[in-house]
């Protein structure tokens, strides 16, 4: 073998490792991951994220009149139904009229 080939090899075998440096060091735990990937995945969560959040607005209402929250209001003091296995909110307009109902049935047995 020639001196001019066994160079070549070595060169050859140096650049071989570099490359194999650049690809190691690029892996998806360094954060390699292209910035156009990133951003698509984003959208992609983003898009389903405000699809179920969507339906969920669709789904709380109140069990005895059906009065669907606006936009901004605050569902924190409505009332939750214990008597059945699911989560089943009444509104506060609602929840008053049975209170008073029940504080009236309570007062006459009296």
């Amino acid at each position: 073998m020639s001196n001019k080939t066994s160079l070549k090899r070595k060169r050859k075998k140096k650049e071989q490792a570099k490359k194999a440096a650049m690809i190691k060091s690029k892996s998806a735990g360094s954060g390699g991951l292209s910035r156009k990937i990133v951003r698509s995945q984003q959208k992609l969560f983003m898009k389903h994220f405000k699809k179920t959040m969507s339906e969920f607005r669709n789904q709380v209402s109140c069990v005895k009149c059906g009065y669907h929250p606006k936009k901004g209001e605050n569902i924190d003091d409505w009332h939750i139904d214990k008597t059945s296995n699911n989560i089943d909110l009444i509104c506060t307009n609602c929840y008053t009229v049975e209170e008073s109902e029940e504080t009236n049935e309570n007062s006459t047995e009296l």
